[in-house]
């Protein structure tokens, strides 16, 4: 017996599916950080004196950030010294205590200024206290007071006066001369006054500077 086979017609069903795309704004933030003096070579330092401020920077996340910390003294606005962070996230730059850094207390902020991953900080919050003291200096005379002068003559005492390192600078004040009982004074930087020793006998000249 032959199997009977039947055909029947189905119709196709086509399934149609379109594209579709969604989207929406993320944004990412930089990760904050934190930076901080944590050396100063010298303190306190001298006038003129010239010292190392050393400095970190850390990522919240305790990441190392890249970039450049300025260090800035008693608010003003123009960096004292300024840095790159290496690659354990510090640094250090040098500052003078120049004149402009008078002898006294200052106070030290680092900045950082951020990079492409960390946000920029500062250490206004804990702000690192420097003392500046007055440079040493030395005195003395200068001129042959051997050849001896008559009562009243007058007669000129010239001096050298020099900064003490590590301070440097200009000097500027008065040096006072004097025999004991008469005295002569001139600006430091003129070197020399016109002394009268108006009584007989041998004199003691010293000169004196004060600052």
């Amino acid at each position: 017996m032959t199997p009977r086979v039947t055909l029947r017609n189905i119709a196709p069903v086509a399934v149609f599916f379109l594209f579709a795309l969604a989207s929406v704004a993320h944004a990412t933030g930089p990760i904050s950080s934190s930076v901080s003096v944590t050396n100063i070579s010298s303190e306190p330092s001298v006038t003129g004196e010239t010292y190392s401020v050393s400095f970190a920077a850390v990522g919240s996340d305790s990441g190392i950030p890249t970039g450049t910390v300025a260090i800035k003294i008693d608010g003003d606005p123009i960096p004292a010294c300024s840095g790159i962070l290496d690659g354990s996230g510090n640094g250090s730059c040098s500052v003078n205590s120049n004149g402009a850094m008078a002898p006294g207390s200052h106070s030290i902020i680092a900045y950082y200024g951020g990079d492409g991953t960390y946000a920029s900080s500062d250490s206004s919050a804990t702000p690192t206290s420097h003392g500046v003291n007055k440079a040493d200096t030395t005195l003395s005379i200068t001129s042959d007071l051997s050849a001896p002068t008559l009562a009243g003559q007058s007669y000129a005492v010239g001096w050298s006066a020099l900064i003490t390192s590590p301070g440097s600078g200009t000097l500027t004040g008065t040096v006072t001369v004097s025999d004991g009982t008469n005295s002569c004074s001139a600006a430091v930087g003129t070197g020399t006054c016109t002394l009268a020793s108006v009584s007989a006998g041998n004199k003691t000249i010293t000169a004196s500077y004060y600052g």
